[in-house]
């Protein structure tokens, strides 16, 4: 399965792809339910997802947000035009935190630079949801 996207060429393809990996975004109601479901702007210390690579001695910043999907996460990497998305199911995702907040999967990983504003509200929501995710997965990954 594809989890890394070049958002230059946006498309229903590319909208499926990223649905298939890591499942579709929350309804508009259904936000009203459960607390945010975007980070805000993170600026990334260290990075090797897909080729690539990048960490804070390079002069150029890379940001990232995370966005909570129904069977994973969407990570959006961006620096000046170029962006990409890395989209992880949460049976591949592995969250460490200690002085930074790093995330792996399938040898990749993206580490966020301290201080970033991430809130341990929504760290503790995303790691809930891959939890529930694996004690109940869905039993069809059959899309209509």
């Amino acid at each position: 399965m594809k989890t890394f996207f070049n958002l230059q060429e946006s498309n229903k393809k590319l909208n499926d792809q990223i649905v298939l990996a890591a499942g579709e975004s929350y309804e508009v109601w259904e936000l009203l339910k459960i607390p945010a479901v975007r980070s805000g702007n993170l600026i990334i210390h260290e990075m090797n997802v897909h080729g690539l690579a990048f960490n804070a001695h390079h002069s150029d910043l890379w940001h990232c947000n995370i966005e909570l999907r129904k069977r994973g996460i969407e990570i959006v990497l961006r620096k000046s035009d170029d962006r990409f998305v890395w989209c992880i199911p949460f049976y591949q995702m592995s969250v460490f935190q200690s002085t930074h907040l790093t995330i792996h999967a399938n040898g990749y990983f993206i580490r966020l630079k301290n201080g970033y504003s991430l809130r341990q509200a929504y760290v503790q929501r995303m790691l809930e949801m891959k939890n529930e995710y694996l004690q109940y997965p869905p039993t069809s990954t059959h899309f209509s």
